[in-house]
């Protein structure tokens, strides 16, 4: 069992911004807990516990059940990283500020 911390570039808030207490999650901030979620897609072998996305960082437990799994099935990971990757695209397209007519 690992305790996971990962932490934005400068401590930036860009996951999201505490409300009254309340986290609320930009649209980085949902990529990054679909990105978590998503572990267990690519490694087999680790499942997840615990996680809590913050605005500037990302708390998570993580359980690797086995050093190396027995059947590793590669030929899927990357038409899954491809959606996900496109899926983040879009998504963090419209968190980020347009300055004109050729910033689409």
């Amino acid at each position: 069992m690992y305790f996971v911390t990962v932490r934005t570039k400068k401590g930036e808030c860009l996951f999201g911004d505490v409300v009254n207490g309340v986290v609320r999650l930009s649209g980085m901030g949902k990529v990054a807990e679909e990105c978590w979620q998503a572990i267990p897609e690519h490694f087999l072998n680790v499942s997840l516990d615990l996680f809590v996305v913050m605005p500037n960082h990302v708390h998570g437990i993580l359980v690797i059940k086995e050093r190396f799994p027995a059947l590793v099935r590669v030929e899927y990971i990357q038409p899954i990283r491809e959606k996900q990757r496109n899926e983040q695209k879009r998504i963090l397209r419209k968190d980020v500020p347009r300055r004109g007519p050729l910033d689409n």
